[in-house]
């Protein structure tokens, strides 16, 4: 089974599938969230062009109303460069860091903790999952209010997925 899975955290129980870093003690700040989920990298929206040959050499043409989402992410000293989408020229640039920000107040109140994050699709998705504990008479359930941001243009915060506790 191919999996489009890059990088994440998971905080106490490793996922099914065995793959990203399992930690003991879940992330204090956002900062601590990125840095162990592999995602301490910038996206930027440049102008696009489409090169065209023409009598045996290229030109650049741009591409109007048209933006790469360009991916700079530091390996080994070396900026590696990797295209994340297409979008328009409304489109707003979020920074993984800011995205994951709205969750340190929650995440100070000692009742909200990070829970999972990470990426898949090669940067194309980033994920952020907090969880606070709600005790019920008989069952523990798990109010999850997720962060997901996609860099060609989709952004889901703030939905509710309800987990039950089994073990």
């Amino acid at each position: 089974m191919s999996h489009e899975f890059e990088s994440g955290f998971f905080h106490a129980t490793p996922p099914w599938h065995g793959l990203g870093t399992v930690l003991e003690d879940p992330p204090e700040t956002a900062s601590q969230a990125i840095c162990a989920a592999g995602l301490n990298w910038d996206v930027r929206k440049e102008p696009m062009e489409a090169v065209v040959a023409v009598n045996g050499t290229y030109r650049a043409v741009a591409v109007p109303d048209n933006f790469a989402m360009i991916r700079r992410k530091m390996e080994n000293g070396v900026t590696k460069l990797d295209t994340l989408g297409v979008v328009g020229a409304q489109y707003r640039v979020i920074q993984n860091i800011d995205a994951f920000r709205c969750f340190d107040p929650c995440i100070a109140t000692g009742k909200v903790q990070y829970h999972t994050a990470g990426s898949l699709r090669g940067g194309r998705i980033i994920w952020v999952l907090g969880i606070r504990s709600i005790i019920h008479v008989l069952a523990a359930v798990g109010y999850y209010p997720p962060g997901c941001s996609g860099s060609q243009g989709a952004v889901i915060l703030g939905s509710n997925v309800v987990c039950e506790e089994r073990q």
